[in-house]
């Protein structure tokens, strides 16, 4: 591998795959003015490249031992989505250029022996539409971002005791899924938005929901619909397909799978927590329930025994954004925002207005 080359662009480097070193040296002495530029001689070590640091482009030889250039290019379409691949070859046959842009999505196909102008040409388009990926990406990123905060502020504000559960079953949830070894961040959404419902309940409902009283039967019924309404209401924000997928499992109950069946433990749990169970009672419950997988009941009780992170109390004025609420607040009965609630410069501005400036708030700079 070669050390990328001075280059005027800020793009991330260019890697060329050729198992012909001649051909390999004297192409990329020929681009390193204009680009950054790697070498790799086979498709292993064009792979190691690749995990280890992000590329603009890809140009690989289609003709190479062992692993050929349109497995590499599949390969790296799988694992490197962003980065864009191009062909190089020495066999000018339509079927290999076919196979190259099915296969492998290739950008641009250059016939061997191609001027070293038509290779900086189509590396500048390559960079072109890497830069043009890349801001998609960051936009869809953000809008998705931003949607899931807008949502969680609102239920924040307007069903505060709907929220705390929210964090705490999302919180618990990531515990989970660290010690059952399994990504997490579909299943977090899914927990923070499942209570998003709430919204739809009346108020009375709402209330003993949030208390974890027993429900009347046709009150329970719209409870167990909370995740098919947060279904719903999330349909039009791209990107969490995944995290519906959990929601709708929720709503299956029993029959809850994958992602679905960890937040149906989560939730579950904080349900009896809320009802006055201590952790060791609420999973043994569980446990006698039958209703969850072993396996999972065992995450449970390991995950429900962890000390809990300290903490600071300070005064309304000493509250800062990035901080969490480590315990309820409120002032006269009324509940002015839930434990776990992450401090936005909107909460903060609420809780500043609603409290005396002699009280305490117990907040976390960690994630709960």
């Amino acid at each position: 591998m070669s050390a990328p080359a001075a280059a005027p662009s800020t793009a991330p480097p260019v890697l060329l795959v050729d198992d012909e070193p001649m051909v390999l040296d004297a192409l990329a002495a020929n681009l390193a003015r204009r680009f950054a530029i790697l070498t790799a001689g086979d498709a292993a070590g064009a792979l190691a490249i690749a995990a280890d640091r992000p590329l603009a482009v890809i140009v690989s030889d289609l003709r190479m031992p062992a692993v050929d250039g349109l497995e590499l290019l599949r390969r790296m379409r799988e694992h490197h989505p962003d980065t864009v691949r191009i062909m190089l070859s020495g066999h000018a046959d339509l079927e290999a250029a076919v196979r190259a842009v099915n296969q492998g999505a290739v950008f641009r196909f250059l016939i061997k022996p191609c001027p070293v102008q038509e290779v900086a040409e189509a590396l500048d388009a390559g960079i072109a539409q890497h830069r043009l990926i890349t801001a998609e990406r960051e936009l869809l990123q953000q809008t998705f971002a931003g949607s899931i905060r807008v949502l969680t502020e609102l239920l924040a504000h307007s069903h505060p005791a709907a929220f705390g559960r929210a964090v705490r079953v999302r919180a618990l949830v990531a515990g989970l899924c660290r010690r059952l070894g399994r990504p997490s961040w579909d299943i977090e959404v899914a927990a923070m938005l499942a209570q998003i419902g709430c919204v739809t309940l009346p108020p009375t409902t709402a209330a003993r929901y949030a208390q974890g009283e027993r429900l009347a039967p046709s009150e329970q019924i719209a409870v167990d619909r909370l995740p098919l309404v947060a279904d719903r209401l999330l349909a039009s924000i791209p990107r969490l397909e995944r995290v519906r997928e959990v929601l709708r499992g929720l709503a299956a109950g029993g029959g809850a799978e994958g992602g679905a069946r960890i937040l149906r433990a989560a939730t579950d749990f904080d349900l009896l927590r809320s009802r006055g169970l201590d952790a060791r009672a609420a999973v043994a419950a569980l446990r006698m329930a039958a209703a969850h997988d072993p396996l999972l009941i065992a995450a449970l009780e390991a995950e429900a025994g962890a000390p809990d992170a300290g903490g600071d109390l300070l005064h309304p004025d000493e509250l800062a954004p990035g901080m969490y609420l480590s315990d309820e607040v409120g002032r006269d009965g009324v509940l002015l925002a839930a434990s776990g609630a992450e401090l936005t410069p909107t909460l903060i501005g609420h809780l500043r207005r609603s409290l005396p400036r002699s009280a305490r708030v117990a907040v976390s700079r960690a994630r709960p």
